[in-house]
């Protein structure tokens, strides 16, 4: 019998140790504690994503876009407007580009910070893919005097066509004879970019491959599959949002972008905001999120109307990112990475967004520290600990008592230690 007590308070014993090593190996590299991201997938859920990179200087915008799609992915057809066409080899498919938004995502991600009691916290503020076709050259849809059909392309399965247009009407005529299924009803849209003297991208898969025909009819996900890149000659930093009313939910439409400029932007004629999140020390990690959450919607809804909310925005030089990212970026060349985020429903397009300089280029980040007594994980190995010796206490005799009160005692401490 006291063989088989010893064998129980032994495996106590055991059981606590391992459970020490596993915390011990799970615990944060960095001496200020562990950071979660407060708003996760956000980068991954959002309607529209873009990343914008503007030179001044050269007076040029590249864009890389993704856009959410629900259904079948050869059903999906695309009009971008741009204030000047691109010549073909300033668009492509960018392959690997959903790296860069990953790399973007986390970057600036807002996060909770758990500190460790008695630590200061410290941080650190720190071509073209198969272009393929020759050229048509200029020429007059036939049927839609109105449009001109500048250049056509087939990248990577995507059938992109160059446009001018001088008729709304007709150029709606011409994008339902080729099958992007544009309302009638939304030719005012088309008129807003004419009248601006602006171009337009189509685009729209070419021929689907066997992949998107096994993908289930209410499938959703990003096109096109790699982000599309376009560079084109421009005075402001655009993002053309205005059409993006054709076919926006009633609810409204998340949209995240990144820019990267000489200088930390605003929206000209939209609100902009600057996050400034809840102070909250005593809240779980689900509680945090729900109180950002209804502080981001609260910033939403301005006096002046609906709103743009910044929640990062930072230098840093052109090879500070990853070699994807760094490909769209001149090498040593200062860049302010401004981060906004929101929700427009349909009556809230009016308008593409226009960015510009800052009032002031002051560094911000979202980051809300919390003390590690509350909402921290360890919480649970130490009543993990704790459980065990319960049991050891119940199980074993007075010696193994002895022991298994010990091997408590030290698992607690050391789960309260880290």
């Amino acid at each position: 019998m006291l063989l088989h007590l010893q064998e129980d308070a032994l495996a106590v014993a055991k059981f606590c140790f391992s459970m020490l090593l596993m915390a011990a190996w799970m615990r944060p590299a960095s001496a200020d504690g562990v950071i979660f991201p407060i708003t996760p997938g956000v980068g991954y859920s959002a309607d529209q994503r873009a990343i914008l990179v503007f030179d001044p200087e050269a007076k040029t915008e590249t864009m890389v876009l993704s856009t959410m799609y629900f259904g079948q992915p050869a059903d999906f057809a695309w009009v971008i407007p741009v204030p000047t066409l691109p010549s073909r080899d300033q668009v492509t498919v960018w392959e690997g580009g959903e790296v860069a938004f990953s790399e973007l995502f986390y970057q600036t991600e807002p996060r909770l910070q758990v500190s460790r009691p008695g630590l200061d916290i410290v941080t650190t503020d720190w071509g073209c893919s198969g272009c393929g076709g020759a050229s048509p050259g200029p020429a007059a849809a036939p049927g839609f005097a109105g449009v001109e059909v500048v250049d056509q392309l087939q990248i990577k399965g995507l059938d992109i066509t160059l446009l001018n247009a001088q008729s709304a009407t007709d150029l709606t005529g011409w994008l339902n004879a080729n099958g992007y299924r544009f309302p009638e009803t939304a030719v005012n849209v088309l008129e807003h970019y004419i009248a601006k003297g602006w171009a337009f991208v189509a685009v729209k898969v070419d021929t689907p491959d066997e992949e998107s025909r096994l993908v289930p009819p209410l499938w959703s996900g990003y096109f096109p599959r790699d982000p599309l890149k376009i560079t084109f000659r421009t005075d402001r930093c655009v993002f053309p949002m205005r059409i993006s009313a054709v076919t926006s939910r009633p609810e409204g439409s998340a949209i995240l972008l990144y820019v990267l400029a000489p200088y930390r932007v605003r929206a000209g004629n939209f609100p902009t905001v600057e996050m400034k999140p809840p102070s909250l020390t005593t809240s779980t990690l689900a509680d945090f999120r729900i109180a950002y959450q209804q502080a981001f919607q609260k910033l939403l809804n301005q006096p002046q109307g609906r709103a743009l909310v910044v929640e990062y925005a930072k230098p840093s030089l052109g090879q500070d990112f990853n070699p994807v990212a760094r490909s769209l970026l001149v090498p040593w060349h200062l860049y302010y990475l401004t981060r906004l985020r929101t929700i427009f429903r349909p009556e809230h397009m009016t308008d593409d967004i226009v960015f510009v300089p800052n009032e002031t280029n002051d560094p911000m980040d979202v980051l809300i520290i919390q003390p590690r007594s509350h909402a921290r994980v360890w919480n649970w190995l130490l009543v993990v600990g704790l459980a065990t010796f319960w049991f050891g206490v119940r199980r074993s005799a007075k010696t193994a008592k002895k022991e298994a009160v010990f091997v408590g005692l030290l698992t607690a401490l050391a789960l309260g230690g880290l």
